[in-house]
């Protein structure tokens, strides 16, 4: 027995109200089955390119035996769909199916009897997919059948239109950001919006790093490029090409070649700036995929619910559904009581009501407009309008659905696919992505014109052998194209020569990625082609500069050592000699400042010209860098070839230099060492002319020299030494000694500054003079300062055990402990491992160190001042010192250096300033130490002007630690002498 269509149609509505856009086609084919008892129910769409195949979205099945429909797709010729796209409405078949369609496989499988189908068409009336029911037994009631299937129809038409915009949205969007080209887009005023990945991974820069912000942040200061002229060029609305010297979020310095656009809207106003940006360091594309803005997009639908209203053909209202309440304010009781003519007041959308009597059953009429509320206001709605008939009346049906969403989305969808192909279009690489079967799906302006098409939407379909390729050329493509889908690896950055369309020849860096579905399986190839003829010559032009000077066109110090190289081997192999000459200009500084740049820069080249002109061919002459060059003589027969050549160049420097209207006369010093006699290799062979050459300047200048032995056992003597300092720190040789710092006033021992000492076995006491200048060269002296802070500490623990009081123990910091490393922290360390307090040690240090880097200089005293170290400037006088920073200084004791106090009292210039820094240092609040008083006048003259802590030998030379107890412990007037 049949249910009513009213009931039917309700049911169907009430079951899919709640569906969401994914789920519709699924709930929709259940609904349908169940409601008229069908078996079969499926919903496929056309395959693109024709309407020979359909593809199965959708399928449901009332048997035990749902998976002969699921993934379906089948050929339209021989079966009874393939008339679908012919009728203007269902296609029904209730009688010998089989007999009149006996290719078709599925009715035999399925057991077919009956089936009903109706087209799905798009907005403009294209044949985009069908809706099919079948089943086993011959059916009754088609008519109610027909009826929901016209009615449902245009419903299912839009749904399936929506995804396959959707579809093609994401295929876009994965092109993008799939890229592997580094993709930024910013607004009118330069503030950064988007960044795809590549960005990213090549920057180290996430997306919240640098949204809102100016892509001048990644630029390296001391390279940055004319942001005045980037932004003249891109306001004009011309497009910008050059190349960025950055920085990597870890500070990793980097190059980019870079082209940035200008984003035009509708009324040709700059909205955006695209740049995309190649990474020249590592020579490789950027991957150009936009995955970033899918998620903006992918919800871009919201649920679809449907209204359904029944009426007469008079427009009295019979029946409505939950959903058509809450759409139009209405109860369901004040609905019953209208006629849509009531509902609708203003735009008549149901104006066509008078007609319902004499329309026949099989029409839908579908009207799109706005639609009034209870309460006055409107909203944009989709009405499909049918009537539906039975043995007790004739009524109207109407599905009126809320196309609010649909529109925003709409509107949106067009705004970003729009967007999108835009921004691919303003991306100056030919870009494009296929499918599984290397059909074009899509591509970017430039792909277009280099295949010869007017607009990128031609692209679509067409294979590389459709295009103006020559056929070797399409080919290679495909063999390309096919390698990525099937081995799922991309093939990047190779070089190829490409023909386009107007048959010019361009050199060109292509890459290649497989595009993948969401269960990560290849369904595409995405392809990015790179015209780098302009790179290649930029290129070539790179490596001259990397070889040979701007200013002469010499080969520069790289080359040089190629060539040194290349020529040493060759004469070891022929046991031959080669000679290195080193060539300095004499007082070349001086010229510099008389001529200025364009002066010195002419007498460079004119001086490299006399060189050259003198030597063979086989000779090299490369400049090294300022006014330093250096020859190589390859092939010599005597040593004294090399004199003879030396003797040549100066000749030619003998003639006066025409500069600027001026006669100057120019000379040189050069050294020479020779091969193999004065070395193996090439580094001891530049070295030894550099020897000779420095040897040559201390000689007088304007004069060559060759290389000796002798030269270097002033470096083998200092070496010696290094080593042994080093062993010294390791086996115990260093001793402390221990210098008292007196009150004079109070005539009391306060304290004492301890001075390392070096006890060689075999050479006895070497003079801190040699060895401490020496360990600041070679950076022992940060851990030759840490053994003497830790002695120090270890004996002021001795002392405080034995009950002896040693007084504030003052321990000297070099530069390098105070700026390279964490000293606060080795302080705190030490101060623990021994359990001394640090009020019972000061630090010292020099006012020269402290003035290489003010700002870290005061932050790290501060550390140590907050610890509650005692601390003193030493040797303070000598620095030059700003009194603007000394007051930011938190130290406790101002050291004046020796020099100003051994020529005390007859030296007045000293006297002056000593009393000077007394007076300063008092004003400031600070105490004075006095170092180096040896006198009983000295001493007199430093108290007088309120001096009263005084270091030096009038007192006590530095002394053991034994010593310095007995010194302390007697009689500190016996110790004076008196």
């Amino acid at each position: 027995m049949h249910r009513p269509l009213d009931e039917i149609l309700i049911r169907i509505a009430q079951g899919i109200a709640t569906t969401s856009s994914s789920d519709f086609f699924p709930c929709f084919l259940e609904q349908l089955c169940d409601a008229f008892e069908i078996e079969y129910g499926f919903i496929g769409q056309v395959v693109p390119g024709g309407c020979a195949q359909v593809e199965t979205l959708s399928a449901y099945s009332r048997s035990s035996t749902p998976h002969i429909l699921q993934n379906f797709n089948y050929e339209l010729a021989g079966t009874p769909c393939q008339n679908l796209f012919r009728a203007e409405g269902v296609c029904t078949y209730t009688e010998k199916l089989q007999e009149l369609f006996p290719t078709d496989p599925l009715l035999k499988d399925l057991k077919a009897r009956s089936y009903i189908g109706v087209p799905l068409k798009s907005s403009d009336a294209r044949g985009i997919g069908l809706l099919v029911l079948i089943d086993t037994k011959e059916l009754g009631n088609t008519e109610a059948i027909i009826s929901t299937l016209e009615l449902y129809s245009g419903r299912c038409a839009s749904e399936l239109e929506l995804q396959q915009k959707n579809v093609r949205l994401k295929q876009i969007f994965k092109a993008t950001e799939q890229s592997p080209c580094s993709i930024l887009i910013s607004d009118k005023d330069g503030a950064i919006e988007y960044v795809n990945p590549k960005f990213t991974q090549l920057t180290g820069y996430h997306p919240e790093d640098v949204l809102g912000k100016n892509p001048r942040i990644l630029s390296n200061p001391a390279r940055r490029a004319n942001g005045d002229q980037i932004w003249k060029t891109l306001e004009s609305g011309g497009e910008w090409s050059g190349l960025f010297h950055n920085l990597k979020k870890t500070g990793e310095p980097f190059t980019e070649r870079a082209t940035i656009s200008p984003i035009f809207n509708e009324q040709q106003e700059i909205t955006h700036f695209v740049a995309v940006k190649e990474d020249l360091t590592s020579i490789q594309d950027a991957e150009v995929e936009i995955r970033r803005s899918e998620q903006r997009f992918r919800n871009l639908i919201d649920q679809v619910v449907d209204a359904i209203i029944l009426f007469t053909p008079e427009g009295d209202i019979i029946d409505v559904n939950k959903k058509a309440c809450s759409t139009l304010g209405y109860t369901r009781e004040e609905l019953l009581e209208m006629s849509v003519r009531e509902i609708d007041q203003e735009n008549s959308l149901y104006s066509a009501q008078p007609f319902w009597s004499v329309l026949p059953s099989e029409i839908v009429i579908t009207v799109r407009g706005h639609h009034l509320r209870k309460n006055k206001s409107s909203f944009p709605v989709e009405i499909r309008m049918g009537v539906f008939e039975d043995s007790r009346s004739t009524c109207v049906i109407a599905l009126v659905r809320d196309i609010s969403d649909r529109v925003a989305a709409e509107r949106e969808l067009k705004s970003q696919k729009d967007l999108l192909q835009n921004i691919l279009d303003n991306i100056p690489h030919s870009i494009v992505w296929k499918d599984r079967e290397l059909k074009y799906l899509g591509c970017n302006k430039n792909f277009a014109l280099a295949a010869g098409l007017d607009s990128p939407e031609q692209i679509a379909g067409k294979t590389d052998f459709d295009l103006p390729w020559h056929l070797h050329e399409a080919e290679l493509y495909r063999l390309c194209d096919q390698q990525v889908i099937d081995s799922a690896a991309p093939l990047l950055n190779y070089e190829q020569t490409q023909r386009q369309a107007g048959g010019r020849e361009s050199d060109v860096l292509a890459s290649k990625v497989p595009l993948t579905d969401e269960s990560g399986e290849v369904n595409g190839v995405l392809s990015i082609i790179a015209d780098i003829t302009d790179l290649k010559k930029t290129q070539a032009a790179l490596d001259r500069m990397a070889n040979y000077d701007d200013l002469t066109g010499l080969p520069n110090k790289t080359l040089f050592q190629d060539r040194l190289n290349q020529s040493l081997g060759r004469s070891k192999r022929r046991c031959e000699s080669l000679a290195i000459l080193s060539l300095d200009l004499d007082h070349f500084e001086k010229i510099n400042t008389a001529l200025g740049h364009t002066g010195s820069d002419q007498v460079l080249k004119d001086i490299a010209c006399r060189i050259s002109s003198v030597l063979r061919a086989d000779d090299t002459v490369a400049k090294m860098g300022g006014d330093s060059f250096a020859i190589l003589l390859p092939g010599l027969t005597a040593e004294d070839d090399s004199s003879l050549v030396a003797s040549k160049i100066l000749s030619a420097m003998q003639s006066p230099f025409l500069i600027e209207g001026n006669e100057l006369f120019i000379s040189a010093t050069i050294g020479i060492s020779v091969f193999p006699g004065d070395g193996e290799s090439a580094e001891e062979l530049l070295k030894n002319a550099t020897t000779a050459l420095n040897r040559a300047k201390a000689a007088g200048r304007n004069s060559y020299l060759l290389y000796t032995q002798g030269m270097n056992d002033k470096v083998m003597e200092r070496i010696s030494i290094e080593n042994n300092l080093r062993r010294g720190i390791q086996k115990g040789e260093l001793v402390l000694y221990y210098q008292p710092q007196v009150d004079a006033v109070a005539n009391r021992i306060i304290g004492a500054e301890a001075l390392v000492r070096w006890i060689h076995p075999d050479k006895g006491m070497i003079s801190p003079a040699t060895f401490i200048p020496l360990a600041e060269e070679t950076g022992l002296i940060v851990p030759l300062g840490e053994w003497v802070l830790r002695d120090a500490c270890r004996q002021i623990r001795q002392w405080k055990l034995s009950g002896f009081d040693c007084g504030k123990i003052s321990v000297n910091i070099a530069a390098q402990q105070l700026m390279e490393t964490d000293l606060p922290a080795l302080v705190r360390s030490v101060l623990d491992e021994y359990e001394i307090a640090p009020t019972m040690l000061s630090l010292e240090i020099t006012e020269s160190s402290i003035m290489n880097d003010v700002s870290k200089a005061i932050a790290v005293l501060q550390q140590l001042k907050d610890m509650g170290i005692h601390l003193a400037i030493d040797d303070f006088g000598t620095g030059y010192s700003s009194l603007s920073y000394l007051k930011k200084f938190p130290v406790d004791v101002l050291k004046i250096d020796r020099s100003f106090v051994m020529d005390l009292p007859g030296n007045k210039d000293d006297g002056a300033i000593a009393s000077a820094i007394i007076a300063m240092a008092h004003n400031l609040g600070l105490n004075v130490l006095a170092e180096g008083v040896e006198t009983p006048e000295q001493l007199q003259y430093l108290i007088e002007r309120n001096c009263q802590v005084i270091q030096g030998y009038f007192f006590s030379p530095p002394q053991k630690a034994q010593d310095y107890e007995l010194f302390q412990l007697n009689d500190l007037a016996k110790a004076q002498g008196g």
